[in-house]
C-alpha cells in the first residue's frame, strides 16, 4: 500500500487514480504525516483471462443448481421467470 501527501495526490491526481482502477492499488493520503484518507477501487480488480471450458461448466452447473432451488421453493401457480423479474426490480 502506497502513502503520498495530499499535496502529491494534487499534482499526479490522474496518474494515482490510474493506478488505482486498473492494477488495484489502495492508497493512504496524508496531510503533515497523518493518514486522513484511503483511496481503494471500487471494485476488486479481477485479471483478464478467457474462460475454459471447465469454467463454463461449473458456471452452468451452478446456474442450473440456482434455478432448481429457486423452482422448488416457488409455489406452482407462481412463474419462476416473473419472480427473477421481480428480483431485478428490487436492485
Amino acid at each position: 500500500m502506497a502513502t503520498i501527501g495530499v499535496r502529491e495526490l494534487k499534482t499526479h491526481m490522474t496518474s494515482i487514480l490510474r493506478e488505482v482502477e486498473e492494477l488495484g492499488e489502495t492508497v493512504d493520503i496524508t496531510r503533515r504525516g497523518k493518514v486522513i484518507a484511503r483511496l481503494m477501487p471500487a471494485t476488486p480488480v479481477q485479471p483478464e483471462r478467457p474462460w475454459s471450458e471447465a469454467d463454463r461448466a461449473a458456471f452452468w452447473a451452478e446456474w442450473d443448481a440456482l434455478v432448481d432451488d429457486i423452482a422448488a421453493k416457488t409455489p406452482s401457480n407462481v412463474s419462476v421467470e416473473d419472480v427473477m423479474r421481480d428480483m431485478r426490480r428490487e436492485l
